[in-house]
């Protein structure tokens, strides 16, 4: 966080801030148990953590059974029904194409990030799929750059914006 100017020092030494290391997954008899200890975990924090982000679930979930997966999903629902935020990052390629709409419909955003070249330059495009809660849009993307020491860019490509119901 440093790298982009947002000292997060601070928030950590007051316990506003918990880092935890998600171990790799490499062996498909412990995705289950790491699955269901996270969930555990995250359903057991203090409600003062307003906001859970995970980057990144990836080979966690890549060797998790259905069922596990569904339910940690289901345990992120829950936090959301509390007013709390889950911000999931995972790649696109992880889950199955049968369990991906699934995971989808319990989503309330559902985001892409992918890399796009604009003249000569490449940018990072992060796509709206799914928002509940807003009206049905065309296309809704953010363009931006990610500069060291400056943080985020928003670039002026934006084809469209989706705007809440």
């Amino acid at each position: 966080m440093g790298a982009l100017s947002l000292s997060a020092l601070d928030y950590f030494l007051t316990d506003r801030l918990r880092i935890y290391p998600i171990p790799l997954c490499n062996d498909w008899r412990k995705a289950d148990i790491n699955i269901q200890i996270l969930t555990y975990h995250l359903l057991s924090l203090p409600e003062r953590f307003n906001v859970v982000i995970i980057d990144t679930i990836t080979l966690l979930m890549t060797y998790g059974s259905p069922v596990s997966i569904l339910n940690f999903f289901l345990a992120c629902k829950d936090l959301t029904e509390q007013g709390r935020t889950v911000l999931l990052v995972v790649h696109s390629d992880t889950f199955s194409k049968k369990m991906l709409p699934r995971i989808i419909s319990m989503c309330d955003v559902y985001l892409t990030l992918k890399l796009e070249e604009i003249g000569s330059r490449i940018v990072r495009v992060m796509e709206i799929i799914k928002h509940r809660g807003a009206r049905p849009f065309k296309e809704a993307a953010l363009y931006f750059e990610v500069k060291h020491r400056e943080g985020i860019k928003e670039l002026p490509y934006a084809k469209a914006k989706a705007k809440a119901v």
